[in-house]
C-alpha cells in the first residue's frame, strides 16, 4: 500500500525519482497487481510504467518504505514476520513530497459518543479486554474527520463493561498501534505508528472514542482499501498509563475496507462470496452490470425446473421477475437481492458460482516453460498447431513391481509458434485403457470409474509453454490391495503377470471439455462461446467511452493476458451500433496469433517390465500428500481434506479416534495438524505399528505421538534437518521439505493475471 502511494506521489510531483520504493522479490506478482489496479483507480493522475519500466521499477527497489511515524516492511513468504522501525532514515525525512513532522500536539480531554444506531452491528468487532473493545471504521457517521491518508482507518474503542473506564492515549500513555493487510488471507504488509493520539476519554457504558490510527497525512484518500483481495486488522496496547485508566492489548477483528466504511454487504457468506465476484466487474462509479447477475438467474431458473413441486420453487420464480440483466445494480440493490435470495435457499448463491459463467469464462489458466526432465515424457501426435498431450506415470521407472500404484501426470505442451487456446478436464479416468505384453497379446485392465464431476477448465499456453491436470491411477497386477496408505487414487489396473513386458496405452484425452464428446478437430465455435460469455458479465454495454476502454482492458487481460491494441480500442469505442456487442465478440475470436482447439489428444504409451511383489512393502513407512482416510491403528484414523476458498486450497487435517464401543465417547478428541495452502507443499509419514506421525513442510518438521488419545504430544523438530527424523521416513518427508509447493502440479484453474 505504501509503495502504491508513493507511486501516485511521484506522478503527481512529477518527480518520479524522488522517492524510495521498496518491495521483496517474490511479491513482485502480487505488487504488479496492486500497480496495475492503482493505475485505473479514480481520475488521479498516474505515474505511466511500461511493463518493462515496472519490472524495472519493483527490481530495483530497496527493502522497506517508510514515511514519518510509520514503517513498512513486506512480510517474507515463508516466515511473515512484521519488522518495524523507531525512526525511518534522513532520505525519506528529505524526499521531495513527503509529509513533514509536526510537534507533539497537547492532550485534549474527550467525552465518549454514542454509535448511531445500527453502527454498531456494522462494524467487525474484536474480543473484549478488560471492559473495552475494538473495531476498525471508515464511516462517517462516527463524526470524525476523514484522515485523508493511504490507511484512512479509525479504530473505534467501545466500553462494554456496565462502569466508566478511562481511556488515556497521552505521552503518559503511549498507544502504539499496527495495521496488519492480508491478501487473501496471507500477511503482506504492516503500518505501525507509535506517536501517541494525545486523546484522553472518560467512556461511559456503550459510549466509544475514535482514535486516528496513523497520527500523519499523506495524501488525497485511500487507495487500496476498497481492494476486494485486501483485509485489514488492527492492534493497539497501553502498557503504561495514568492511575486508574486502562490498561491491554486490544485486537480487533478482520474486516474489509468496504465493510469498515459501513458499505452494504449480504448477511450470507455465501451470498458474500458471490457479491465479491459481481463487485469485480463493477464499473467506474461502482454500480453492478446487470449481465454479471445472469448466473443468478440461471441457478434460480434451474432449481425451479428441477424442483417444481418445492415449497421454495414458487418464491424463486417470483423472484426471478426481479433480476434484470438488461440495466446496471447499485450495490445496495444488489445486496437486497441477494439477502432475499438466501432467505429463500441459502445454497443458491453457491450454486450461481458453479453456473458455466463462473466456472469457465472467468478463468483461463496459463502455462509454463516445459522443463528438461518432461521433453521426453510419452508426448503423443503433435498437432498442425503444436498442440500434444502425454500421459505420464510416476515414478518413472523401466521396472515396476507387482502391486504398485502409479501416479498419473496429464501433460498438454505447446509445441508451436504461436499461442493455442483448448479446454481440458481438471480430473480424467477412462475404462478404454489398453495394454500388451511383448508378443502383442492384450493385457485385461479392470477399471473403475468413479462418479467424479470434472470441472472444465480453458487453457491458453504460449509456444514452449505446458499445464497440467490430474488422472486417477494405474495400478500394476491384479487389485488386490486395498491399503488405504497408498496414496494414489487408482482407476484401472493391468492384470499383469511377473516378468511381462508391458506396452501401456492410454486412452484418449478430452480437449472439448467434455468426457466422450465427438468434434471435428480444429472446430473453434466454443472459443467464441467462451469469449461470449465472458463479455456477457460486462452487458449492457456502457455509453461512456472511459467504460468502454476499462470493459475492453478487463476483457482482454483476462483472455489473452495482454492489453489491447490501440486501434482495437478504438474500434470498439466508436462502434454505437446494436450489433457491437457480437461484432466485438467475433472480432476477439478471430484475432491472430492465438489458435483455439477441440476435439481429442492421444498420448504415446509407456513401457516398463513387471517384477515381483516387493517382500519388504508391508514394512515401508507409509506417507500421505494428500486428502484421505487413512488408518493409524484399529481405532485411530488420519483424515485429510482438502477445500477451495477463493483462490487459496486449504488443507486441513485431524487425527481421529474412535471407542471400540459406539455407545462410549472416544477416548481422545481429534487433534488439529496444521498444514500449509496448496498442492504437494506438505508430506505426513508414519511407520506402521508405530503412534507418531511425521509431518514436513518446507523447512519445517513436527511430529505427532498419539500413543495417549486424550493428550496428543506435537513437537517442532529444532534444528529442522532430515537427520532429526528417523531413517525410514526421510525420503517420504524429503520432497515437501526442501521443495515446497509445485505449482505446476495444481489440477485447479488459477486466475489469468
Amino acid at each position: 500500500g505504501a509503495l502504491l502511494r508513493m507511486a501516485e506521489l511521484c506522478a503527481i510531483s512529477r518527480q518520479p525519482g524522488a522517492l524510495a520504493l521498496a518491495a521483496t522479490g517474490d511479491k513482485t506478482p502480487l505488487l504488479e497487481r496492486r500497480i496495475e489496479r492503482l493505475m485505473n483507480w479514480g481520475n488521479t493522475p498516474r505515474l505511466q510504467l511500461t511493463r518493462a519500466g515496472m519490472a524495472g521499477l519493483l527490481m530495483t527497489l530497496v527493502s522497506l518504505i517508510v514515511v514519518p511515524g510509520i514503517a513498512h516492511t513486506w512480510a517474507q513468504a515463508q516466515a511473515p514476520e512484521v519488522v518495524q522501525l523507531d525512526d525511518p532514515p534522513p532520505a525519506a525525512l528529505d524526499a521531495p513530497g513527503a509529509p513533514k513532522q509536526t510537534p507533539e500536539p497537547p492532550a485534549t480531554k474527550k467525552e465518549g459518543a454514542k454509535l448511531q444506531p445500527g453502527t454498531e452491528e456494522k462494524l467487525k468487532w474484536g474480543e473484549p479486554v478488560n471492559g473495552l473493545r475494538a473495531a476498525l471504521s471508515r464511516l462517517p457517521s462516527l463524526g470524525e474527520p476523514k484522515a485523508g491518508e493511504v490507511m484512512d482507518f479509525d479504530l473505534v474503542v467501545q466500553n462494554v463493561s456496565n462502569a466508566p473506564i478511562r481511556l488515556s492515549a497521552t505521552s503518559a500513555a503511549p498507544n502504539p498501534r499496527r495495521l496488519k493487510v492480508r491478501d487473501n488471507g496471507e500477511l503482506v504488509a504492516a503500518f505501525t505508528d507509535k506517536q501517541p493520539t494525545m486523546a484522553d476519554f472518560m467512556l461511559q457504558p456503550r459510549e466509544v472514542a475514535v482514535l486516528r490510527m496513523f497520527t500523519y497525512s499523506a495524501g488525497k484518500g485511500s487507495s487500496i482499501a476498497e481492494d476486494p483481495d485486501l483485509t485489514f486488522s488492527a492492534e493497539m496496547k497501553i502498557e503504561h498509563a495514568p492511575e486508574g485508566a486502562w490498561t491491554g492489548r486490544l485486537v480487533t477483528a478482520e474486516t474489509s475496507g468496504a465493510v469498515a466504511a459501513g458499505k452494504p454487504r449480504p448477511k450470507d457468506e455465501s451470498a458474500q462470496s458471490l457479491f465479491k465476484k459481481w463487485q469485480d466487474s463493477s464499473r467506474i462509479n461502482g454500480n453492478i452490470p446487470g449481465g454479471a447477475l445472469g448466473s443468478l438467474a440461471a441457478a434460480a431458473s434451474r432449481f425451479v425446473k428441477h424442483n417444481p413441486t418445492d415449497e421454495r420453487a414458487p418464491k424463486l420464480a417470483e423472484l426471478l421477475k426481479r433480476i434484470d440483466t438488461s440495466r446496471d445494480w447499485t450495490p445496495a440493490d444488489a445486496v437486497a437481492l441477494l439477502d432475499d435470495v438466501t432467505a429463500i435457499y441459502a445454497k443458491l448463491p453457491k450454486w450461481a458460482e458453479d453456473e458455466r459463467w463462473f466456472s469457465t469464462a472467468e478463468r483461463i489458466r496459463t502455462g509454463q516453460p516445459l522443463p528438461a526432465e518432461l521433453e521426453n515424457a510419452p508426448w503423443g501426435e503433435t498437432q498442425p498447431n503444436g498442440l500434444r498431450a502425454a500421459w505420464l506415470l510416476e515414478p518413472r521407472a523401466e521396472q515396476h513391481r507387482l502391486g504398485t500404484p502409479l501416479k498419473s501426470r496429464i501433460l498438454f505442451h505447446n509445441a508451436g509458434n504461436s499461442a493455442v487456446v483448448f479446454r481440458a478436464l481438471t480430473w480424467n479416468q477412462s475404462s478404454s485403457h489398453k495394454a500388451r505384453n511383448a508378443k502383442g497379446a492384450t493385457i485385461r485392465i479392470f477399471a473403475t470409474e468413479w462418479l467424479t464431476r470434472p470441472l472444465v477448465v480453458a487453457c491458453r499456453l504460449a509456444p514452449g509453454e505446458f499445464t497440467e491436470v490430474t488422472g486417477a491411477g494405474i495400478g500394476v497386477g491384479a487389485n488386490k490391495d486395498h491399503e488405504d496408505w497408498r496414496g494414489t487414487r487408482v482407476g484401472a489396473w493391468i492384470e499383469a503377470q511377473q516378468g511381462d513386458e508391458v506396452t501401456f496405452t492410454p486412452a484418449p484425452l478430452s480437449v472439448s471439455g467434455r468426457d466422450n464428446d465427438v468434434r471435428l478437430r480444429g472446430e473453434s465455435r466454443w472459443w467464441l462461446e467462451f469469449i461470449t460469455d465472458r463479455l456477457s458479465r460486462d452487458m449492457p454495454l456502457p455509453d461512456d467511452a472511459g467504460e468502454r476502454k476499462r470493459l475492453l482492458d478487463r476483457a482482454m487481460r483476462d483472455l489473452f493476458g495482454t492489453a489491447p491494441k490501440p486501434e482495437e480500442t478504438a474500434t470498439f469505442v466508436a462502434d454505437r451500433t446494436p450489433g457491437a456487442f457480437d461484432a466485438l465478440a467475433s472480432r476477439l475470436a478471430g484475432r491472430a496469433g492465438i489458435s483455439p482447439f477441440t476435439g481429442s489428444l492421444q498420448s504415446g504409451p509407456t513401457k516398463f517390465r513387471v517384477l515381483a511383489v516387493d517382500p519388504d512393502a508391508a514394512k515401508k513407512p507409509r506417507v500421505a500428500t494428500g486428502p484421505g482416510r487413512y488408518t493409524l491403528g484399529d481405532h485411530v484414523r488420519l483424515v485429510i481434506t482438502r477445500r477451495p476458498d477463493g483462490d487459496r486450497r486449504v488443507n486441513e487435517a485431524d487425527i481421529m479416534f474412535f471407542s471400540r464401543d459406539p455407545k462410549v465417547e472416544p477416548p481422545g478428541k481429534p487433534h488439529e495438524i496444521k498444514l500449509p495452502d496448496g498442492y504437494h507443499t506438505w508430506a505426513i509419514a508414519w511407520e506402521r505399528r508405530s503412534t507418531v506421525l511425521w509431518v514436513a513442510e518446507k523447512g519445517i518438521l513436527r511430529s505427532y505421538d498419539f500413543a495417549t488419545p486424550a493428550l496428543v504430544k506435537e513437537t517442532r523438530i529444532e534444528p529442522a534437518s532430515l537427520t532429526n527424523v528417523p531413517e525410514p521416513v526421510r525420503e517420504g518427508l524429503r520432497p515437501a521439505f526442501e521443495g515446497g509447493s509445485n505449482a505446476s502440479a495444481q489440477p485447479a484453474a488459477t486466475p489469468a493475471r
